[in-house]
């Protein structure tokens, strides 16, 4: 009786919980909505709106292949590997990676290209041939760097799950990468699949690593600089 109860409870407070974090955006999201927009609003995005959401886009998919591309070979490692110590140790890098803030992970790559080396020199030649794309292809490796864990993990999962035994079973007659395609990707392909998309929302909606690699022109910005202005404009016309 005591566990039915206390289970019964939980299951309340836990809808409690989520009616409340969702429903205070949601309900605020209605009002503004059907108050209409405020003054000096445009009901259709301008062309720098849609650009910002264009270099969003682009910046959150590039950071997406990126988190994929290192996730995939340190998971494989994780889940085969038959020393603890390797284990562990990649372990607790994919926590101190998404534990530690974007900015610092920004940060450290401004320190990485302001040093007189040549990988650095490479970089900031690179960047500068590119233009404006150089700034946002650095914004989607910072992302990447950061996000990578959260697929890794989820693949991780899946391998112990028994996706490990269906790639050993490939290896015999394939190479790692084919083997990983045909033997272990079928069965991660949905939690893969959600893992990406979680990891593509972080990184469109991500107002700091964007700004810190000097490309400031995506959505998140703008939608706090719209933000700081209503905020500043009387109610009812301060609207977002």
């Amino acid at each position: 009786m005591m566990s039915t109860a206390f289970y019964r409870c939980a299951q309340c407070a836990g809808w409690m919980a989520l009616l409340v974090a969702h429903g205070v955006v949601l309900g605020t999201a209605m009002s503004q909505a059907l108050g209409g927009p405020g003054q000096g609003v445009d009901v259709i995005p301008d062309a720098g709106a849609m650009l910002s959401l264009r270099n969003s886009l682009g910046i959150a998919c590039g950071a997406t292949l990126l988190a994929l591309a290192i996730a995939i070979p340190v998971a494989c490692v994780i889940a085969q590997s038959r020393r603890r110590s390797v284990r562990w140790g990649l372990t607790g890098l994919m926590l101190i990676s998404i534990l530690t803030m974007p900015s610092i992970h920004a940060y450290a790559w401004q320190l990485l290209l302001t040093c007189d080396v040549s990988i650095a020199r490479w970089l900031n030649a690179t960047l500068a041939a590119a233009g404006p794309w150089g700034a946002r292809g650095m914004a989607s490796i910072v992302l990447a760097m950061w996000l990578w864990p959260i697929p890794a993990a989820v693949i991780v999962d899946g391998l112990r799950r028994g996706g490990g035994e269906l790639m050993e079973l490939a290896l015999l007659d394939a190479a790692p990468a084919r083997a990983f395609w045909r033997g272990a990707a079928p069965s991660l392909r949905g939690p893969v699949i959600a893992a990406s998309v979680a990891v593509f929302v972080a990184a469109a909606l991500d107002a700091v690593v964007a700004p810190l690699m000097l490309a400031s022109d995506v959505w998140a910005v703008d939608m706090v600089r719209e933000a700081e202005l209503a905020m500043a404009t009387p109610r009812p016309a301060g609207r977002l």
